[in-house]
């Protein structure tokens, strides 16, 4: 288990996922996945496919998620 704390602000996106993607595939990798990504769906997919192309072979679990502001 992993746990930081970091101050968020709308519009964030925050990626919570196994060891099947962060094992694998380096966070440079990861965020070049994100930035190259048009949606959070193009997203999350592009890195399950990153994880499969770098030879993972556990549980590939993404979810990524968009702070937004409300009242």
């Amino acid at each position: 288990m992993h746990l930081s704390e970091r101050d968020l602000r709308d519009g964030d996106v925050l990626l919570l996922c196994s060891d099947g993607l962060h094992g694998p595939v380096p966070e440079d990798a990861i965020a070049a996945c994100l930035l190259a990504a048009g949606d959070l769906p193009e997203a999350a997919r592009r890195l399950v496919q990153e994880a499969l192309d770098r030879g993972g072979r556990d549980n590939i679990t993404v979810l990524l998620v968009t702070l937004g502001g409300g009242a």
